[in-house]
């Protein structure tokens, strides 16, 4: 909530309604952006500005004034008037122009600020015998999707004939003019010499205790000019464009085919799993990288090497999947192809290579390690020179950047104890399991007990929750801390094969 900060006691709110009302007959809107950093008066004036009006401070009222036809409510007769008439034919030589730049902002331009059509008077050009423009900011006039700058036209041909109204004129009245307000129209009588007949907008009074006079500051109203104003048209400027050379055929490259495509979203998490001759792909929608969105069947591909790394692809020609040898650098660079992941498959006794990869399946050797905890686990951190290990964090808490305290993955040793970072966290929900008192984990998380073991394969469904996928760069592992002070040596997820 922002604003001028005047109680609503202290707003002509009538004024300020009527403005509202004539900005909605004349199809006239308000929009840009302000902060409450800018100025108050100045946000407000932009405001009103665009309503065809301005503010005015009448005493400690707060009202306003809109440019509209009106009609006289008092006659200012010669018995009203009290001293002397201060009263300039026209207003100063630079004020007196003759046409008007305005400018607003466009969509058409890419909302860039952009000057209009000059709005210029044939008459007042003919009279003056030379151009006198000035550029006029409507900063919170905007044209959108059409070329319609009717608002901005209109508005700029109010200050045009406002700049021709002679004026200020004062004028010292008796005490009952002390109840009109800024903004009213009154007329002058036929004996007031020099200005008989004419309409008078009044632009402030006041009053003078000593005399009981009331000083009153006004200019002339033309009533014929309402109908100059809204008979002018404008049209929107050109939007600028580069068109594009013809370019001779010697000098024209030939279309280079892309790369295979990615993975962006999926349905299901981890959709693959893998023994030693086969991978299993589970059925499962996506969307790829060119915004296609593309439903992947069931399929096992048989036939495969042990302990050995594929790149599972598919194929978008034959559709189905496709199990290469890692790296499959003639498929990765082909955009036949969608890049689903790496996988490797498990040694001829079923169990898998721990190093690089860890046992297959959801947290297998395609997906470069373990399963995830609970975000409510605690995982220790490395202190804060990483000279060892420090306090513990809650799963849900830690954040790429931060450094465990974990062993490098592959060889056991006090040397392989360090400081790693961590280089990818994602939340996400999962079935959990329990292993004894040990924090719950995804079905697939990989523990250290004399090798990589699964949770799903030595404990017990324990409901669903939010797990924390992370990677720990070189270490590949974490330590999850249980309420009893244990450290539990864990598997971390490998940060490029995750794809949600």
């Amino acid at each position: 909530m922002a604003g001028v900060g005047i109680d609503i006691r202290n707003i002509d709110v009538a004024r300020y309604v009527e403005g509202a009302a004539i900005a909605d007959f004349n199809g006239w809107t308000c929009g840009g952006e302000v902060t409450t950093g800018d100025d108050k008066w100045q946000v407000l004036k932009s405001i009103l500005q665009a309503g065809g009006g301005e503010p005015i401070k009448d005493g400690a009222t707060l009202s306003c004034m809109v440019n509209a036809p009106r009609v006289p409510i008092a006659t200012i007769g010669r018995d009203d008037i009290v001293g002397e008439i201060n009263a300039p034919k026209t207003q100063p030589r630079r004020d007196r122009v003759n046409g008007i730049i305005p400018t607003f902002r466009s969509e058409a331009h890419f909302w860039e600020v952009v000057p209009g059509e000059v709005v210029r008077d044939a008459a007042m050009l003919a009279k003056d015998g030379d151009e006198r423009t000035k550029e006029v900011p409507y900063g919170l006039v905007q044209v959108e999707g059409s070329d319609d700058v009717s608002q901005a036209v209109e508005l700029a041909g109010y200050d045009l004939e406002n700049a021709r109204e002679a004026g200020p004129i004062t004028m010292p009245l008796k005490l009952r003019w002390l109840g009109f307000k800024a903004g009213d129209c009154v007329a002058i009588d036929g004996e007031v010499r020099g200005l008989a007949g004419r309409h008078m907008i009044l632009l402030k009074r006041s009053l003078d205790p000593a005399t009981g006079m009331v000083p009153m500051t006004m200019r002339t109203e033309d009533p014929t000019k309402h109908a100059r104003v809204f008979a002018r048209t404008g049209t929107l400027p050109p939007v600028p464009g580069v068109d594009r050379p013809d370019v001779p055929g010697d000098y024209s490259l030939p279309p280079v085919n892309r790369a295979a495509h990615f993975i962006i979203r999926q349905s299901v998490a981890y959709p693959l799993d893998s023994t030693a001759d086969s991978i299993t792909i589970e059925a499962f929608e996506a969307t790829i990288d060119d915004g296609r969105a593309l439903s992947f069947p069931a399929q096992t591909i048989g036939g495969l090497d042990d302990a050995s790394t594929y790149l599972v692809l598919w194929d978008l020609d034959a559709a189905t999947f496709v199990a290469v040898p890692a790296p499959a650098l003639t498929e990765v660079a082909s955009d036949r192809y969608v890049i689903v992941r790496e996988m490797t498959t498990a040694n001829v006794d079923g169990t898998y290579p721990t190093y690089p990869t860890a046992p297959g399946g959801d947290g297998g050797g395609g997906y470069g390690g373990g399963g995830c905890p609970i975000v409510t686990a605690r995982i220790l951190l490395a202190n804060a020179d990483r000279t060892g290990p420090g306090a513990t964090i809650a799963a849900g808490a830690i954040e790429a950047g931060m450094w465990v305290w974990a062993q490098r993955e592959g060889e056991a040793g006090s040397d392989r104890w360090g400081a790693y970072p961590v280089t990818f966290t994602r939340v996400f929900d999962s079935p959990l399991c329990a292993v004894g008192d040990r924090p719950l984990t995804s079905p697939s998380h990989l523990w250290w007990d004399d090798g990589w073991v699964r949770s799903d394969a030595i404990g017990t469904a324990a409901g669903a929750g939010k797990v924390v996928a992370l990677s720990v760069a070189d270490a590949a592992t974490y330590v999850l801390v249980d309420a009893a002070g244990r450290w539990l040596l864990s598997h971390n997820k490998r940060a490029e094969a995750e794809a949600l």
